[in-house]
């Protein structure tokens, strides 16, 4: 039986289908071959009979739970495997079970087993029976656990979608219009800066351009959105004056990640938790600019703005960087495939105002953001209006959207390897194909082991 799989949702549940009625198939046979051996070997012994129709009774109640189990393991969740290759594996004893009753029979060479053969035979079907008294139970707890799990409130916020969904609606449709600002945004312990998501300078090109006055602006091109991080002069700190303020743009077509953090997790503070939001930035090509910079800042501290004296932004390199030397103010040098930035809210100095509200609006600007952000950047990848997409595609889109009153700080990630809670996959939306190659691998090896076949497990990107 070949199973083939790509990073689509109706292969997987086409994966699953195959599987259970594979499981049921095989136990069918088993059991077929079980009662043909009963009646011919046995003469329909009472006993084994009755035993025969019990097994095939708890048998067939396996089947849910296993069904659930192939379910969790073809979708990438190793939690249930171990349940799984249990459960599996008595369909491999109940066929080893009609071979010995067969081969015992052989041996001895007689056509009709005797009395003592028929004890025989009664305890290994009661073994069975048994096994599965056990199995059942252990797969129970095991399926409620990983229930209790996964249990949560939706995952998707209507009301903050709605929110996403106005802010690019009433954004007009011109060069560098903006579609959400936050203006006291910080990177800490750097200075204050301007965070915007505007639309690009061109539309649908992701490169930057000067508008031109008077001229109209081109709606049939696809949408295209930048984020504008700006750094605010107006912070309280000394600064020259002719020194401007520095600015970076990101195109979103290259966010390739959003996640959650506190202070505490980003290792700013102990029992510090004002949230904090990951964004994870595609560094290849050239569109990754830095508009103007403030007077005596290098090209390199520019780009990384996130020194103590710097802007909002801190890259967490993931890989080897090449310092350019000073002269070169052109050639910023190789960067890595992706960098990590954070973004929180500077604190209000509101003295009605208690931490906890104080802290809940900071996690609702955030909030803003992120989905202001995600809806942006499927409209461009989808090279379309988030309106005219179709819900199931929006609901994909965020289906691993954590909630971030959950992003509690006994489980924040270390911020030199963030784990992304949600990633672009080109062409589709989901975890890549590569992982569910290897749950589907893991899943192949136990259904090989109970004569299921050899699947094949192609990749997608192949």
């Amino acid at each position: 039986m070949a199973l083939t799989l790509a990073a689509n949702p109706y292969v997987f549940s086409a994966a699953s289908l195959v599987a259970k009625k594979a499981f049921e198939a095989l136990a069918s046979r088993s059991l077929k071959g079980l009662s043909a051996c009963i009646s011919e070997r046995y003469k329909g012994d009472v006993q084994l009979v009755r035993l025969r129709n019990e097994l095939e009774m708890k048998l067939s109640c396996l089947a849910l739970p296993m069904d659930i189990c192939v379910q969790h393991s073809v979708r990438g969740n190793s939690a249930l495997q171990g349940a799984l290759k249990a459960a599996l594996s008595v369909l491999a004893e109940l066929e080893g079970c009609e071979d010995a009753l067969r081969s015992d029979d052989i041996l001895k060479g007689r056509e009709e087993a005797s009395q003592q053969d028929s004890t025989l035979a009664a305890k290994r079907l009661e073994g069975l029976i048994r096994r599965l008294d056990s199995l059942l139970p252990y797969l129970t707890i095991a399926i409620s656990s990983v229930g209790l799990l996964d249990h949560g409130q939706d995952k998707m916020s209507p009301s903050r979608l709605l929110s996403a969904s106005w802010h690019i609606r009433s954004a007009p449709v011109q060069p560098h219009a903006e579609v959400l600002a936050l203006n006291r945004a910080r990177r800490p312990p750097a200075i204050t800066s301007r965070v915007v998501v505007r639309r690009s300078g061109s539309a649908g090109s992701g490169e930057e351009v000067d508008s031109v006055q008077g001229s109209i602006p081109d709606t049939t091109l696809p949408p295209s959105y930048e984020l504008l991080v700006e750094q605010d002069l107006d912070d309280g700190l000394h600064h020259e004056d002719d020194e401007s303020p520095g600015q970076q743009t990101f195109s979103l077509g290259r966010l390739a990640g959003v996640d959650w953090g506190t202070s505490q997790s980003l290792k700013l503070g102990d029992n510090d938790f004002q949230p904090a939001i990951l964004l994870e930035i595609d560094q290849a090509g050239d569109q990754y600019s830095t508009r103007t910079r403030p007077r005596g800042l290098s090209p390199q501290s520019s780009i990384n703005m996130a020194s103590p004296s710097g802007s909002i932004l801190s890259a967490r390199k993931s890989g080897p960087t090449k310092t350019p030397s000073p002269a070169a103010s052109t050639d910023l040098g190789e960067r890595p495939s992706t960098a990590t930035y954070a973004i929180q809210i500077v604190p209000e100095d509101d003295e009605s105002a208690s931490p906890e509200a104080m802290l809940q609006r900071h996690w609702a600007a955030l909030s803003d953001l992120e989905y202001t952000l995600r809806l942006c950047h499927l409209e461009v990848q989808d090279e379309a209006a988030h309106t005219a997409i179709p819900d199931e595609r929006i609901r994909m889109a965020f289906s691993s959207v954590g909630d971030p009153a959950t992003a509690q700080p006994a489980v924040q990630q270390e911020p030199a390897t963030p784990q992304m809670s949600w990633r672009r996959s080109r062409g589709s939306v989901g975890p890549s194909p590569s992982q569910h190659s290897a749950a589907v691998s893991n899943l192949a090896d136990h259904l090989s082991e109970v004569a299921f076949g050899s699947p094949v497990v192609q990749d997608s990107e192949q």
